[in-house]
């Protein structure tokens, strides 16, 4: 029978060595490994290798218990294959959790409560049935794009149909419905002028005032911005068709202050891509209320079949609850860097940052749950544009470019580009390219909220396409890995729509 064991590594200064570490042997079941640390000076870092082998466990909870008798929970950052809530699959003999604590805390010991379910080759069905779920959700995403790519068909169809006076999604149309957004921005006082505007997209006044005087058009992650900083409605923007604003723009946070403030019990729809995280954070709201205020709000929050159903207690003041709730939904649209909410009671300085590390958790968590959700509205804008390039292209009778299914379609004429599986790239192109990647490369370096394992990720996809460059086709696989990074840096994504311009 193997042994196994779990290890705490202790940095005090010279790094983490097997000296300065704590083994507890362990087998299949539900542990609470405690780990003392008072013996341990200048504690710099804190890695927990939860088995010699590869594993498969729950992670339930890591607590530090200080020398002064207070206890916090700490988040980690591991190595782990895959994650399912609280389920962690270990592909890796060398396992690990490499802990985030304040080193200027005196430790007086770690608890760590751990579920272990299969070590070593016993692993292997779960990593199978991990896989499995990895390769269901690829073939969804398949299908899916290929729906989509048969609605751009039929938009397209339409579009060529029509003449440009009629059509919704001209240029010149877009332009107008741009000005007339701004306006309302400016009327609602959402915005003060152009170079707020300017600032919301991530662009420059000039740029704005160009594209409100008809002489410049709106690029794709303009578009994404105004949508998803704004809640303004695609429909609005594509086809004219009101409201401006997003019509389910009331069925989330709004709505669910609005309604704390005269109702008891309530109901809210919520898609379900989105139900969880902000059951979550609605969760810890009596958290907030209670370290903010002082107040046991105690709401209590259940699924229902077509969103959230939300109980406050009889004896709470419905409109203070509700106001209070419309202060916590206002912290999503905060930068995590510059939330500070008012603390109204005495609190512990050291629990205080406590409470701002959970706090900002509990943001950064829902605002990426929102984050993917606005990637899905993205990838649609983006799609539309590159319709409307495609479209441009062939008024001025360049090559026709014919978007296929699959890769095994037959060409529908010679000068088709199979976009499945390599892009071709005219060579007289390639110095505006690598300009373009230049660019790119700069603006990631210029942004300290992006960590340096995605940039040098994207970096070194940017090295696999400039290699590609000079063979005069790309392939479509880079291309797709490149636009992944896109929900992190918008300009990736206009790059690889204007890649359309050099196809051959």
């Amino acid at each position: 029978m193997d042994n196994y064991f779990a290890q705490l590594f202790i940095d005090t200064g010279a790094g983490f060595s097997e000296k300065e570490s704590i083994t507890k042997d362990i087998d299949i079941g539900e542990y609470f490994l405690i780990f003392e640390l008072e013996d341990y000076k200048n504690i710099r870092a804190l890695r927990f290798d939860p088995s010699n082998s590869i594993v498969a466990l729950y992670i339930n909870k890591i607590e530090i218990i200080s020398i002064d008798g207070d206890n916090f929970e700490v988040g980690y950052e591991d190595n782990a294959l895959e994650r399912h809530s609280d389920l962690a699959i270990f592909d890796s003999g060398d396992p690990n959790l490499t802990l985030n604590f304040d080193f200027n805390q005196k430790l007086d010991k770690i608890v760590i409560n751990v579920d272990y379910i299969a070590f070593g080759i016993s692993v292997y069905p779960y990593i199978i049935e991990n896989q499995r779920e990895l390769l269901k959700v690829k073939e969804q995403k398949r299908t899916h794009i290929q729906s989509l790519e048969s609605e751009l068909n039929e938009m397209r169809a339409i579009l060529q149909a029509q003449d440009d006076t009629d059509n919704p999604f001209s240029y010149d149309k877009l332009n107008i419905r741009f000005n007339e957004i701004y306006e309302y921005l400016k009327l609602e006082e959402v915005i003060k002028g152009k170079s707020d505007l300017a600032k919301q997209l991530n662009t420059y006044s000039h740029v704005v005032n160009a594209i409100l005087k008809g002489k410049r058009n709106l690029t794709a992650s303009q578009i994404f911005l105004l949508i998803t900083k704004f809640d303004i409605n695609a429909d609005y923007i594509f086809k004219g068709e009101e409201p401006i604003l997003q019509k389910n723009r009331k069925e989330g946070f709004d709505e669910i202050s609005d309604r704390a403030k005269s109702e008891q019990k309530f109901e809210i729809p919520i898609p379900n891509q989105i139900k969880t995280a902000i059951k979550q954070y609605l969760i810890y709201f009596n958290d907030y209320a209670r370290i903010t205020r002082g107040m046991e709000v105690n709401l209590e929050v259940r699924n229902s079949e077509n969103g959230l159903e939300i109980e406050i207690p009889a004896n709470q003041d419905e409109i203070k609850v509700g106001e209070l709730l419309e202060e916590y939904f206002g912290l999503v649209k905060e930068k995590i860097e510059e939330i500070n909410p008012t603390i109204e009671r005495e609190i512990e300085e050291n629990k205080k940052d406590i409470f701002m590390v959970e706090l900002r958790n509990q943001v950064r968590t829902l605002q990426g749950s929102l984050e993917l959700k606005a990637v899905e509205n993205k990838t649609l804008i983006e799609s539309v544009n590159f319709m409307q390039k495609l479209l441009l292209a062939e008024k001025q009778n360049v090559k026709p470019i014919f978007i296929q299914a699959s890769s095994n379609s037959q060409a529908i004429q010679e000068n088709t580009v199979e976009i499945e599986n390599k892009i071709k790239i005219k060579p007289e192109n390639n110095e505006a390219i690598w300009k373009s990647i230049e660019s790119i490369k700069q603006e990631i370096l210029a942004d300290k909220e992006i960590d340096s394992k995605f940039q040098s990720d994207v970096f070194g996809l940017f090295i696999e396409l400039e290699k590609e460059l000079p063979k005069g086709e790309v392939d479509k696989g880079l291309i797709n890995k490149i636009l992944e990074k896109s929900s992190k840096v918008s300009s990736i994504g206009t790059f690889m729509i204007n890649l359309i311009k050099y196809l051959s």
